[in-house]
């Protein structure tokens, strides 16, 4: 074999063998992350394009107001009107010193007790009503 053929063929088997080394390692190294070396933090990373895509997502912060709260006194002898806007939160409290069955009117809500909690949204606008049962007498008034 002559020399220059010899040399060339050795050059080739040392290339392909530095070459395959190369593909092995690669292939290695994207499988797992590189070990940080001392005093620094390894950040994952990854060799997969569709891995390494990231997005970003806009965020709306919105405060919301604490739901308003009403005491409506049954026990008053007068009927309370209280207004309230429209997309309110509300908690309208109906208390008395006797247990009472109640009605909230439109909202189609019915609790008993000596202090009950109506929680809503004020969604239905005109005058609802807050009735005891069974008189259907009314205890008091929201307006939207």
């Amino acid at each position: 074999m002559h020399p220059r053929t010899r040399s060339t063929l050795i050059t080739a088997a040392v290339l392909l063998g530095l070459v395959a080394c190369s593909s092995e390692e690669s292939a290695s190294s994207s499988t797992r992350a590189p070990e940080p070396s001392i005093g620094t933090t390894a950040a994952p990373f990854s060799t997969s394009p569709a891995l390494s895509t990231t997005t970003t997502e806009a965020t709306t912060t919105s405060t919301i107001a604490p739901p308003t709260e009403i005491v409506c006194d049954a026990d008053s002898g007068e009927i309370q009107t209280f207004d309230v806007p429209l997309g309110t939160e509300v908690v309208l409290v109906a208390i008395s010193t006797t247990e009472r069955e109640y009605h909230l009117h439109e909202y189609d809500i019915e609790l008993t007790g000596t202090e009950v909690r109506f929680t809503f949204t004020a969604t239905i606008p005109g005058e609802i009503e807050l009735t005891e049962h069974p008189g259907h007498s009314t205890v008091c008034t929201l307006t939207s």
